[in-house]
This record gives C-alpha cells, sequence and structure tokens, in this order.
C-alpha cells in the first residue's frame, strides 16, 4: 500500500510540473495591458508586407515566467503570402503555448480563422544529427485563403515553468525604416 501511495505521489507531482503537448486555445491572460491603438503608418517603398504593430508583454512570477505577443502583419504583395505558413515552438516539459486568436482583417470584416483551422503539432529535433533530442513541439499551421490586400493579427503567450529560478525574455525591434506600433512592457 506504501508503494501505491509513493507512485500516485509521483505521477501526481510529475503531471504538475509537466506542460501541455498541444496548444491551448484561451483568451489573453487577465495581466496583459490593453494593446495602444493602432497608428497609421507607411510601408516602405516595394515592401512585400509591413509590420503594423509588434507587441511583446512578459511577466515574471515567482515559479512561472509568461510572455505575450502581439503581431499585425499587412501583406502586400504575392511573395509576402508566406506569412501565413505560421509555426510556434515551446517544451512541453516546461512550457504552456497558448493561441489566444489568429485572425485575418479584411476589407473591414474580421475572420477568425481558428473556428476553422488548428494549429498540427509536430516533433521535429532539430539537432538530430549531433544525436541531441530536446524534446521540443512545433504547432503549424499553413492559413487558408490568405490574400494580397489582408492584415493578419496573431495573439499568442507562452508560460514557462522555471528551471533555475532565473526569467529571461527577448523582444524584436524592427529593422531601420519599417514603421508600425511596437510595443515591449516587462512586470
Amino acid at each position: 500500500m506504501k508503494w501505491l501511495w509513493l507512485v500516485l505521489g509521483l505521477v501526481w507531482s510529475t503531471s504538475a510540473l509537466a506542460a501541455s503537448k498541444e496548444p491551448l486555445y484561451v483568451p489573453a491572460p487577465g495581466w496583459v495591458a490593453p494593446p495602444a491603438p493602432d497608428t497609421p503608418s507607411t510601408a516602405a517603398q516595394g515592401a512585400p508586407f509591413q509590420i503594423l504593430v509588434g507587441e511583446t508583454q512578459a511577466r515574471f512570477g515567482a515559479d512561472v515566467e509568461e510572455v505575450y505577443s502581439r503581431v499585425k502583419i499587412k501583406v502586400l504583395r504575392p511573395e509576402a503570402l508566406a506569412v501565413g505558413n505560421l509555426t510556434l515552438q515551446w517544451n512541453p516539459a516546461t512550457d504552456d503555448l497558448r493561441v489566444h486568436a489568429l485572425r485575418i482583417h479584411r476589407d473591414g470584416q474580421v475572420i477568425d480563422v481558428l473556428r476553422s483551422q488548428k494549429f498540427m503539432v509536430v516533433q521535429r529535433e532539430q539537432q538530430l544529427e549531433s544525436a541531441i533530442l530536446d524534446g521540443a513541439l512545433t504547432g503549424a499551421l499553413q492559413i487558408d485563403g490568405l490574400r494580397v490586400g489582408d492584415t493578419l493579427e496573431l495573439i499568442s503567450s507562452m508560460a514557462r515553468r522555471h528551471q533555475n529560478r532565473r526569467s529571461e525574455t527577448a523582444a524584436a525591434f524592427p529593422t531601420m525604416g519599417m514603421s508600425g506600433n511596437y510595443t515591449v512592457r516587462v512586470s
């Protein structure tokens, strides 16, 4: 009987630490500050796409760090339709990938992509040739029906349980000449 309690305790404790092997489709966390209003901007001459919004918010807690991301990209030329091939990577041992929204803004209408499509999960071991297995998962989604003139909006976050009690995050700032609304907030 003692062994049964020990096994149940181990299963419970490891499942409490394990994260999700599938993306979670949930609303944005309550700690996220409301988005700044979209700022009108113009695309660089001949650019295939325009980044309208690039937003990163991070919250570091005692046991979990969360990073929220929102991006809006306008497709200006056919070669930019590849922005509709999305991949999101996470480690299921420590991370929860949360997808809050995936939308296409077209001619004043908003199309909820997640109503008809979900991310397919694959395990692509990136360092297999070096005999390194990291267990990372990739969520892949190729958006059906994306057109030139559409604006793609992806809102997601990652919750990571601490392994070493150190928190970190990174935010990508635009390259020179790319106008848009860029926000970074850390709490």
